[in-house]
């Protein structure tokens, strides 16, 4: 009797993207490719609003961004191939009207609700892994993707926000706890069962914070912990792990695009992706993006 091999579970991975950001979402899709073991099975989700916009100054002006995202997406498609990773890549995009209106915080964008319309775009999946776009991936996340959620939300680590900030928020999520949203392992089963989409829509349009305060507000907690190294955030102690044991670096705060950036071994790892990647070369800028939102003109 022959003893058939069970076929490895694909990693299930999703992103949120707009005009703004695809350069970055690139580097870090290259990271994810580049720290795979040859057994993973990667699926990429784009979650995207993409207008060939670009602000100059105040005024907007046309680009052929989304034309170099696709080639970009190639030359990636060919990266894996090289390293006989198998990959599949798949674009969703977004109709404005579904999160137009819901509010952008300093350069949190309406993009950052994205994640929040997963359920609504792939009802047949039952897990997924929702990463932000300043994230790099350094270790294979076929141990992270094993976690048991059990019956719990997702899993996600505790943000390590200090101050009034985290004070406000946590008055309004009425929770003890407070986790980060930009590194989720998603139970996208339960999701679909509770119509937690709708929920959190209806909750993020009624709310003056942006969507992270909305899914603790919602989830009280109910989630799995874990551990940090999956969300090694460099404006917190996290970053004091030995960097060979991180799996994910999550750059929340002062973001690797942006000029004077601190010089250490988070961003000097950046930087030796970005070379890897088709990007070679990263645009800098001066600023985080406070007037750029997905819909332009709101």
């Amino acid at each position: 009797m022959f003893n058939l091999l069970k076929k490895k579970e694909p990693i299930n991975i999703f992103y949120g993207v707009d005009d703004n950001y695809t350069d970055y979402l690139i580097v870090a899709m290259t990271s994810v490719i580049l720290s795979a073991d040859r057994s993973d099975i990667l699926h990429f989700y784009i979650m995207h609003c993409i207008f060939n916009l670009e602000l100059d100054g105040d005024k907007l002006v046309k680009t052929n961004v989304g034309e170099k995202f696709l080639n970009d997406l190639e030359q990636l498609k060919k990266m894996a191939k090289d390293r006989k990773i198998e990959i599949k890549i798949e674009l969703i995009p977004i109709n404005p009207e579904l999160v137009n209106g819901l509010k952008g915080v300093c350069h949190v964008t309406q993009t950052a609700y994205f994640k929040c319309l997963i359920p609504l775009f792939k009802p047949e999946l039952d897990k997924c892994l929702y990463l932000d776009v300043d994230t790099i991936v350094l270790n294979s996340l076929s141990d992270f993707y094993k976690i048991d959620l059990k019956n719990t939300y997702c899993a996600v680590t505790e943000d390590m926000a200090t101050g009034e900030l985290l004070k406000s928020q946590l008055e309004y999520t009425k929770t003890k706890k407070y986790f980060n949203s930009g590194v989720m392992l998603i139970n996208l089963k339960k999701w679909n069962e509770e119509s937690i989409a709708t929920k959190l829509l209806e909750n993020a349009y009624n709310s003056t914070f942006a969507d992270q305060p909305v899914l603790n507000f919602i989830f009280k907690e109910n989630v799995t912990w874990f551990e940090k190294k999956y969300n090694c955030c460099i404006n917190s102690p996290t970053h004091l792990l030995n960097i060979n044991d991180i799996t994910i670096i999550h750059f929340a705060g002062i973001k690797p695009w942006i000029n004077n950036h601190p010089q250490n071994e988070y961003f000097e790892l950046y930087d030796k992706i970005v070379k890897k990647s088709p990007i070679k070369n990263l645009n800098m800028r001066d600023w985080i993006l406070k007037k750029f939102r997905v819909f332009y003109g709101n």
